[in-house]
C-alpha cells in the first residue's frame, strides 16, 4: 500500500491517480449537490476529451457564473475532520493509499491557493487540467462513490462511538457504609411493622 507522501507532487504534473481520486472524492462529498451537477455539465460541455500537450482552460471558465474553478473550490471547502477522515477511508479502499486527513486537506489548500496554486503541464493550473477527469468520474461513478462515502461515514461513526465509550468514566462503586446503613434501615422498618399489625394484643385497663 502506498504512503501519503505519494498523494501529490508540487512540480508541473498531470496529477497522480491518487491525487485525481482525492479531488473526485472531495467534490463527491460536498453537500452542494446542485453546484456539483451544474459544474459537471459545464466542464463536459466545454471539454470533450482529456487535455493534452498545449491545452489551456476555456476562457469562459474564469468569468461570471461559469467560473469553473470557483465552483470546484466551493465544493472542496468546509472540510471537517469527519469529512476528511471519510475521504481517507475511501481513498484507502479505491487506491490502496494510506493518506492522512491532513494530507488531503493540504492537497485541497495547494490546488486552490490564490497566489501559488499547484501547476499542471504548460503552466496551466492543475485544478483546471484535472477538471475534465474529475467531472467525468463524477458523471460515471457518482452513485457508487456516494455509496462508498456513506459506508465509510458509518464506519467512522461506529469507531468514534467505540472510542468515546472507552474514554467514558466507569461508574463509581457505592461506599460500603451506605449499604450498611440501608440494610439497617430496612431491618428497623421490618421490626417496626412486625409489632404493629392487626391482631396485636394490648393491655386492658381494669374497670
Amino acid at each position: 500500500m502506498a504512503t501519503s507522501a505519494s498523494l501529490y507532487s508540487r512540480g508541473g504534473a498531470t496529477g497522480t491517480d491518487a491525487e485525481c481520486e482525492a479531488l473526485v472524492l472531495l467534490a463527491a462529498s460536498s453537500p452542494h449537490a446542485f453546484i456539483r451537477k451544474e459544474w459537471v455539465k459545464e466542464v463536459l460541455r466545454a471539454v470533450k476529451a482529456p487535455p493534452g500537450a498545449g491545452w489551456s482552460a476555456p476562457a469562459e471558465w474564469h468569468r461570471g457564473s461559469r467560473h469553473v474553478p470557483a465552483r470546484l473550490r466551493e465544493m472542496c471547502e468546509g472540510l471537517t475532520a469527519r469529512r476528511l477522515a471519510v475521504i481517507a477511508r475511501v481513498l484507502a479502499a479505491t487506491k490502496k493509499l494510506v493518506a492522512s486527513p491532513t494530507q488531503i486537506k493540504n492537497l485541497a489548500r495547494d490546488l486552490f491557493d490564490r497566489t501559488k496554486p499547484l501547476q499542471g503541464p504548460g503552466n496551466v493550473r492543475r485544478v483546471d487540467f484535472l477538471a475534465y477527469a474529475t467531472a467525468s468520474a463524477l458523471k460515471k461513478r457518482g452513485g457508487s462513490l456516494q455509496g462508498l462515502l456513506d459506508a465509510a461515514g458509518r464506519a467512522e461513526a461506529a469507531e468514534a462511538a467505540k472510542a468515546a465509550a472507552k474514554l467514558a468514566p466507569a461508574p463509581k462503586p457505592k461506599p460500603l457504609g451506605d449499604l450498611t446503613n440501608r440494610g439497617s434501615a430496612r431491618a428497623s422498618a421490618a421490626s417496626s411493622s412486625s409489632g404493629s399489625g392487626p391482631g396485636q394484643s394490648g393491655s386492658k385497663s381494669s374497670g
